[in-house]
């Protein structure tokens, strides 16, 4: 058919392989049901437990911390391994048992490293919020917060302990399939999201879509992979067969102290719920909600390609690797640009118009200012993800930097002026740190690109090997 030929060379030079569409898929059922949260949560929610509830989010956002960067450390270590393995028709891996055995090392240390930070992470979590919002509580005391609080960070810790086997799949090079079990569980947590709001359940609905979440997130990984996760898990690991410390944790570490870094750039929230209100909290937490919306359809763009990319690296394909990253930015560019136009118009129009509802999100200027420090963070987080593949974090000291520079950014604006200045102050910094940024790329990628004796790799004998794409396409 026609159309259906044009289809396929759209997809084509876009770029738009079956990784991508399911994750767009996601982004743009998020970007349709967001617009249905965000009437909600204002139609259900008053200001003050709107503040609350974006508050919850950012506290929440502290188990980047607790997690050490270990997410990004497995799925670039996994796809590593995985570059010397095939897909059988069972849904297991085969090939040469050196890489298997280092894959089933992996898996058995990130069980137990997120089952101990899981726990870590709700005693820590717990009573500091208690402490936190207390004062706030006592100010709005027709806000119920307190079961809502404890009922949430239970189901995120269990959350926290399902999300290293995401990593692994990803790694594995089942990026689509992840992105429809990451789609199968938004519909779902949407949906309970609105039920719960329009029940009139206030702050208990964010518990009760973070257990929906983690509740369909888990089913969906044993019914579909279990027999992956357990041949791994039974797999016999011989004496040093994988070396912690040397061989994973020196790319680990400089993860850690990068997404600390991320971890205090989200201070915006807790901060203007501090010291200007619940009101502002809430207005700077739906607008940052909308920015990160438009910026994960950028991350689908690059971050289904990352295990691909580590394919190549472990291969010392270079040409192929830098044809695919520098095709994938020029391909997502438009794409984001036409996005971020049409949102910006819509705050704008909002801002104009009579709507009781335009209070609850930023004005037009500080939104643009936020908007364009989400397009140089995302710069920036795509020749992070590029050198990433190569098991490297040259951007950690700069990364650290920059945000202790943002963090003190935000209290200072933040405590002192206001939302503007703070999100003005936020953006100088980021544009301050671009030009080391692409210093550094260029240098690394330089570097790096320096060929290894003993590349290549042959599937091992025994049960149909297949790609993940096909092993997907099969089951």
């Amino acid at each position: 058919m026609p159309s259906e030929h044009f289809l396929k060379r759209a997809s084509r030079l876009i770029g738009l392989d079956r990784a991508i569409a399911y994750t767009v898929l996601l982004r743009g059922w998020n970007g349709i049901a967001g617009l249905v949260t965000l009437y909600t949560i204002v139609r259900f929610l008053g200001p003050d437990e709107q503040g609350f509830y974006y508050t919850f989010g950012s506290i929440l956002g502290i188990q980047i911390f607790f997690e050490l960067g270990f997410s990004v450390t497995l799925m670039q270590c996994v796809s590593h391994e995985r570059a010397h393995l095939a897909w059988t028709e069972t849904g297991t891996l085969h090939g040469s048992m050196r890489p298997k055995e280092r894959l089933a090392a992996l898996l058995q240390i990130a069980v137990k490293w997120y089952a101990v930070i899981a726990i870590l992470f709700f005693i820590a979590v717990l009573p500091s919020g208690l402490i936190f919002f207390r004062a706030a509580g006592l100010a709005h005391p027709a806000v119920f917060w307190r079961l809502p609080w404890i009922w949430v960070t239970i189901s995120e810790s269990l959350m926290l302990f399902v999300s290293p086997f995401f990593a692994f799949l990803e790694g594995s090079g089942l990026v689509a399939r992840v992105a429809c079990i990451r789609l199968a569980t938004s519909v779902a947590t949407s949906v309970a999201l609105w039920l719960t709001l329009w029940r009139g359940w206030a702050l208990m609905a964010s518990p009760f879509v973070s257990t929906v979440g983690c509740a369909c997130s888990g089913l969906l990984i044993v019914v579909r992979h279990r027999r992956y996760f357990w041949d791994l898990l039974r797999t016999t690991v011989p004496p040093n067969t994988l070396n912690w410390w040397t061989e994973v944790w020196p790319f680990q570490w400089r993860i850690t102290v990068t997404w600390f870094g991320y971890f205090l750039t989200q201070l915006a929230n807790p901060i203007l719920f501090r010291y200007q209100g619940t009101t502002a909290a809430g207005q700077m937490g739906l607008s940052t909600s909308i920015v990160l919306a438009i910026q994960s359809v950028g991350i689908a763009w690059i971050s289904t390609k990352a295990p691909m990319f580590g394919f190549h690296v472990a291969k010392q394909e270079f040409q192929d690797l830098d044809r695919l990253f520098f095709s994938t930015v020029k391909q997502f560019l438009p794409v984001l640009l036409f996005i971020i136009c049409g949102v910006l118009f819509g705050v704008y129009f909002l801002n104009g118009s009579g709507s009781p509802y335009r209070s609850r999100v930023l004005a037009p200027l500080p939104f643009l200012l936020l908007a364009g420090k989400m397009l140089v963070d995302l710069g920036v987080y795509f020749m992070a993800v590029y050198l990433r593949a190569h098991k490297k974090e040259p951007f950690m000291a700069l990364s650290f930097v920059s945000a202790i520079a943002i963090a003190a950014s935000t209290y200072l604006f933040g405590r002192f002026v206001g939302i503007t200045a703070l999100v003005a102050g936020n953006l100088s910094v980021t544009l301050l740190s671009v030009i080391p940024a692409l210093i550094i790329f260029t240098q690394m990628r330089r570097t790096l690109h320096t060929p290894i004796a003993g590349a290549g790799f042959t599937p091992g004998r025994g049960a149909p090997a297949l790609s993940a794409a096909s092993f997907e396409a099969a089951e």
